[in-house]
Parts: structure tokens; C-alpha cells; sequence
């Protein structure tokens, strides 16, 4: 008796969630993803582009994909979206124009805990008290005295 009101009330709900859920995916994903990424290789849904990087030499593969979509290329590695340059020209000319973008750290919960709110020099934000830690240590640790 159980078994035959499971077999008629459970496919109904599975098919309602799972056309909630994709209805959902698809709205969300037209609204949340920009569009002015660099041309890339196709991604899988969860683990994005890496299994396009398993293997022996990963530089290999880079090189590879950089030949085949040019020197801006986006690769989706789990949940987080990547833009590898592969041209020293690009490069240069990015680290020219932004290039104190480059230089911030990413903030850490550990580094919030462990390190009074990243106010340590190896997690701090770049600012002045980076650049007054970084005075302290050439001074004071890294001298002769």
C-alpha cells in the first residue's frame, strides 16, 4: 500500500522541482553572467574548465588553448571566472594601467580571525599601513642590525 502512494505522489513533485529548478537556472543565469568575458573553450557545468588543464603539463595545454581562442582567453575553474593573458604586450600594458588593482590581496576569513582583521603584512589590503609594515620589516628585520 506504501509503496504503490509513493509510486503515484512522488514523480509529480520530483518533476515539479526539477522544472522549478530549471526555470530558475535559466532566469538567474540571463541576469548574473556578463557577457563581456574574452572568447573561451566550452565549460562544464560544475568543474568548468578543468578538465581541459588535467594532465601532464598544464602550461602545455595553456599554450595550446591560447593558440586556439588568441592571447585573452576565459576559463571557468569551478565557481571562479579567469582571464589568462598569454601575450607580453597585453600583459605590460595592463600591469602599466592597473596596476595597484593587481596588487590587492583577497580578503580571507582566516586572514580575519587568525590575523586581527588581515592586519598582518602577508594578508593586508594595499594601502599605507601595507607600505608601513613593509618599512618596518626592511628596517627592522630584514637589516643587518
Amino acid at each position: 500500500m506504501e509503496s504503490s502512494l509513493l509510486s503515484i505522489i512522488l514523480p509529480p513533485i520530483f518533476s515539479t522541482l526539477f522544472l522549478i529548478l530549471l526555470i530558475k537556472r535559466f532566469t538567474l543565469h540571463k541576469t548574473t553572467n556578463p557577457t563581456n568575458f574574452p572568447p573561451g573553450p566550452w565549460k562544464l557545468p560544475i568543474i568548468g574548465n578543468l578538465h581541459q588543464l588535467l594532465g601532464e603539463h598544464p602550461h602545455c595545454r595553456l599554450q595550446n588553448l591560447a593558440k586556439t581562442y588568441g592571447p585573452l582567453l576565459h576559463l571557468k575553474l569551478g565557481e571562479i571566472n579567469l582571464i589568462v593573458i598569454t601575450s607580453r604586450e597585453f600583459v605590460c600594458d595592463i600591469f602599466r594601467t592597473h596596476d595597484l588593482k593587481f596588487a590587492a590581496r583577497p580578503e580571507l576569513m582566516a586572514g580575519k580571525i587568525i590575523f586581527y582583521n588581515n592586519s598582518d603584512i602577508g594578508l593586508a589590503p594595499y594601502d599605507k599601513t601595507w607600505s608601513k609594515l613593509r618599512k618596518i620589516c626592511t628596517v627592522e628585520l630584514l637589516s643587518l642590525k
